[in-house]
Protein backbone atom coordinates (compact mmCIF):
# COMPACT_ATOMS: atom_id res chain seq x y z
CA UNK A 1 0.00 0.00 0.00
CA UNK A 2 1.63 3.65 -0.67
CA UNK A 3 0.09 6.89 0.26
CA UNK A 4 0.50 10.38 -0.99
CA UNK A 5 2.23 12.86 1.28
CA UNK A 6 1.73 15.90 -0.78
CA UNK A 7 -0.09 18.41 0.79
CA UNK A 8 -3.59 19.21 -0.34
CA UNK A 9 -3.93 22.63 -1.86
CA UNK A 10 -7.01 24.96 -2.80
CA UNK A 11 -7.03 26.44 -5.67
CA UNK A 12 -4.51 28.95 -6.88
CA UNK A 13 -5.62 32.37 -5.83
CA UNK A 14 -4.34 36.28 -6.53
CA UNK A 15 -5.71 38.99 -4.65
CA UNK A 16 -5.58 42.91 -5.09
CA UNK A 17 -4.91 45.34 -2.78
CA UNK A 18 -4.81 48.82 -2.90
CA UNK A 19 -4.37 51.83 -0.30
CA UNK A 20 -5.16 55.11 -1.58
CA UNK A 21 -3.06 58.51 -0.44
CA UNK A 22 -2.85 58.98 3.40
CA UNK A 23 -0.48 61.31 5.85
CA UNK A 24 1.77 58.72 7.71
CA UNK A 25 4.11 59.18 10.32
CA UNK A 26 6.87 56.79 11.40
CA UNK A 27 4.75 53.51 13.05
CA UNK A 28 1.51 53.82 10.82
CA UNK A 29 0.76 50.61 8.38
CA UNK A 30 0.12 50.82 5.06
CA UNK A 31 -3.47 50.82 5.05
CA UNK A 32 -4.38 48.59 2.39
CA UNK A 33 -7.64 47.06 1.44
CA UNK A 34 -9.01 44.49 -0.39
CA UNK A 35 -10.06 45.36 -3.77
CA UNK A 36 -10.87 42.50 -6.19
CA UNK A 37 -9.32 38.52 -6.10
CA UNK A 38 -9.96 35.24 -6.88
CA UNK A 39 -13.10 34.10 -4.93
CA UNK A 40 -12.19 32.00 -1.79
CA UNK A 41 -9.14 33.34 -1.56
CA UNK A 42 -9.86 34.33 2.88
CA UNK A 43 -7.40 36.48 2.80
CA UNK A 44 -8.69 39.62 4.95
CA UNK A 45 -7.09 43.25 5.71
CA UNK A 46 -8.08 45.16 8.63
CA UNK A 47 -6.53 48.73 9.38
CA UNK A 48 -3.47 47.70 7.26
CA UNK A 49 -3.12 44.13 9.05
CA UNK A 50 -3.48 41.36 5.97
CA UNK A 51 -4.63 37.94 7.69
CA UNK A 52 -3.13 34.93 5.63
CA UNK A 53 -4.96 31.56 5.90
CA UNK A 54 -2.99 28.70 5.80
CA UNK A 55 -0.93 28.35 3.08
CA UNK A 56 1.97 29.36 0.91
CA UNK A 57 1.52 32.87 -0.19
CA UNK A 58 3.86 35.81 -1.87
CA UNK A 59 2.99 39.34 -0.83
CA UNK A 60 4.69 42.00 -3.77
CA UNK A 61 3.63 45.54 -2.33
CA UNK A 62 4.17 49.24 -4.25
CA UNK A 63 4.25 52.17 -1.42
CA UNK A 64 5.83 55.58 -2.84
CA UNK A 65 5.41 59.57 -0.73
CA UNK A 66 3.82 61.83 -3.29
CA UNK A 67 6.56 64.12 -2.93
CA UNK A 68 10.07 62.40 -5.02
CA UNK A 69 11.80 64.88 -2.67
CA UNK A 70 10.81 62.93 0.55
CA UNK A 71 12.20 60.10 1.67
CA UNK A 72 10.56 57.32 3.60
CA UNK A 73 11.27 53.59 5.06
CA UNK A 74 9.00 50.61 4.86
CA UNK A 75 9.35 47.25 6.90
CA UNK A 76 7.46 44.03 6.65
CA UNK A 77 6.01 43.15 9.84
CA UNK A 78 4.82 39.46 10.30
CA UNK A 79 2.82 38.60 13.14
CA UNK A 80 3.10 41.90 14.95
CA UNK A 81 7.47 40.95 14.37
CA UNK A 82 9.96 42.83 12.52
CA UNK A 83 11.09 40.58 9.40
CA UNK A 84 14.50 41.35 8.10
CA UNK A 85 14.97 38.44 5.95
CA UNK A 86 13.10 40.48 3.32
CA UNK A 87 14.22 43.89 1.61
CA UNK A 88 12.04 46.30 2.97
CA UNK A 89 11.38 49.80 0.87
CA UNK A 90 13.45 52.29 1.32
CA UNK A 91 13.41 55.72 -0.65
CA UNK A 92 16.17 58.22 -0.02
CA UNK A 93 16.28 62.05 -1.52
CA UNK A 94 19.10 63.19 -3.52
CA UNK A 95 20.66 64.82 -1.09
CA UNK A 96 19.88 62.67 2.57
CA UNK A 97 19.98 59.29 3.75
CA UNK A 98 17.15 58.51 6.39
CA UNK A 99 19.54 56.82 8.78
CA UNK A 100 23.23 57.06 7.27
CA UNK A 101 23.20 53.67 6.26
CA UNK A 102 21.99 51.97 3.31
CA UNK A 103 21.17 48.83 4.62
CA UNK A 104 18.98 45.84 2.89
CA UNK A 105 16.61 47.35 1.11
CA UNK A 106 15.00 48.97 -2.57
CA UNK A 107 15.19 52.40 -3.82
CA UNK A 108 12.06 51.48 -6.27
CA UNK A 109 9.36 51.94 -3.98
CA UNK A 110 8.34 47.78 -4.26
CA UNK A 111 9.56 44.69 -2.54
CA UNK A 112 8.30 41.36 -1.90
CA UNK A 113 8.13 38.49 1.10
CA UNK A 114 6.76 35.37 0.57
CA UNK A 115 4.70 33.54 3.38
CA UNK A 116 3.50 30.57 4.74
CA UNK A 117 0.16 31.38 5.82
CA UNK A 118 -1.96 31.39 9.11
CA UNK A 119 0.04 34.81 9.58
CA UNK A 120 -0.55 38.28 9.47
CA UNK A 121 1.19 40.80 7.21
CA UNK A 122 1.48 44.62 7.40
CA UNK A 123 3.89 46.99 5.88
CA UNK A 124 4.84 49.94 8.76
CA UNK A 125 6.55 52.99 8.23
CA UNK A 126 9.53 52.47 9.99
CA UNK A 127 11.29 56.21 9.46
CA UNK A 128 10.78 58.96 7.53
CA UNK A 129 12.71 62.61 6.23
CA UNK A 130 9.11 64.56 8.21
CA UNK A 131 7.38 63.54 10.48
CA UNK A 132 4.83 63.33 8.18
CA UNK A 133 5.04 62.04 4.59
CA UNK A 134 2.43 62.04 2.14
CA UNK A 135 2.09 58.45 0.50
CA UNK A 136 0.58 58.25 -3.13
CA UNK A 137 -1.67 55.35 -3.91
CA UNK A 138 0.12 51.82 -3.46
CA UNK A 139 -0.77 48.08 -4.33
CA UNK A 140 -0.40 45.33 -3.00
CA UNK A 141 -0.64 42.00 -5.11
CA UNK A 142 -1.03 38.35 -2.81
CA UNK A 143 -0.62 35.15 -4.83
CA UNK A 144 -0.75 31.69 -3.42
CA UNK A 145 -2.55 28.27 -2.88
CA UNK A 146 -4.14 27.63 0.82
CA UNK A 147 -3.82 24.12 2.46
Amino acid sequence: MSFNNKKATLGTYLVYLEANSAAVSVGDTINYSVSTGTSGHGVAASNGVISLPAGEWICYASVEPDDINRSIEIKWYVDNILNTDFPYIAHNDWDSNIDGTYGFNTDMYTSAITLEGGVDVELRVTDSYSSTTTIGKSDLVIYGVRT
